[in-house]
């Protein structure tokens, strides 16, 4: 929405921090579904603007079997009072999650700092996976060759 996009950026043109948090949370009030685009007015923000986050208050962030409307409001008022990077990046994957959106249904999933990574272990097996099928596709050739190279 232009809108917030509008007010984050006339926040950051004052130089108020408390302006842009709060642009920031009404972006991600009203257009829940879009998080790739709160991510990126919030790298932008933080390109512009010194000490936007708070330290986390360490209040636990619940997980997604618990995530409802209840939650997102609740954590909303949360990142008012703490707003911090854990909590702001918990909200936009709710916010996804409850809100999804439906005109972007083919897109991929947005992962925020990597809350879900791929483990090392399953990227070197599918490197495995890769080098094994390289290795045994030159081999089958290497063999045919010397089949075909004796027949004449």
């Amino acid at each position: 929405m232009e809108i917030s996009l509008n007010l984050i950026e006339e926040a950051i043109k004052l130089n108020s921090v408390e302006e842009v948090r709060k642009a920031l949370i009404e972006y991600i009030r009203v257009e829940p579904e879009n998080s790739e685009k709160i991510i990126n007015a919030l790298n932008y923000a933080k390109e512009n603007i010194q000490g936007l986050f708070e330290v986390h208050d360490g209040t636990k962030l619940e997980e997604d079997n618990k995530w409802t409307k209840e939650h997102f409001l609740k954590t909303l008022q949360d990142l008012s009072k703490n707003f911090s990077e854990e909590r702001f990046n918990h909200l936009c994957l709710v916010g996804a999650f409850i809100y999804p959106n439906v005109d972007n249904s083919d897109q991929d999933t947005v992962i925020i700092n990597n809350v879900k990574p791929v483990s090392d272990s399953e990227i070197k097996f599918e490197k495995v996976k890769s080098a094994l099928a390289l290795g045994s596709g030159l081999l089958i050739g290497y063999i045919i060759g010397k089949k075909v190279n004796k027949k004449r």
